[in-house]
């Protein structure tokens, strides 16, 4: 017996019961996912100490990949493309530089995005739940 109905009013009935659909999970899925691929990145690492801000930008930024299907906007998609592109770059044409050049890249395309979802348009007030 589930949670609604064990709390129902006397006289009241559930009309419509329904199950989740699994591409409910997915986008949390996915995230689960990009987050066990840290186990790469750690031991990467351990053998090469300038790696992380490599491993940790392009990981975390591969995780706007399903934002951009969870929200259904393209700014997620080229965050993660971006990103991952911009920050492979700065790794290899500032190679005594990584910990500042890759940063700096990752603020950036930060700053985009949040220019791009400020102006996104909202739901419409007929629209909201």
């Amino acid at each position: 017996m589930s949670y609604v109905e064990q709390h129902l009013i006397p006289g009241e009935s559930i009309q419509y019961q329904t199950k989740l659909h699994w591409i409910v999970m997915a986008g949390h899925t996915v995230i689960a996912i990009l987050l066990a691929l840290l186990a790469i990145a750690i031991p990467f690492f351990m053998i090469e100490p300038t790696s992380l801000p490599l491993t940790v930008g392009i990981l975390t930024g591969l995780m706007w990949v399903p934002f951009s299907w969870m929200i259904q906007h393209w700014v997620g998609l080229f965050h993660g493309i971006a990103r991952t592109v911009l920050v492979t770059a700065a790794w290899y044409l500032f190679p005594q530089r990584r910990f500042v050049a890759i940063p700096a890249v990752i603020v950036v395309i930060y700053l985009i995005t949040i220019v791009v979802l400020a102006r996104r348009p909202g739901p419409s007030p007929n629209e909201r739940r």
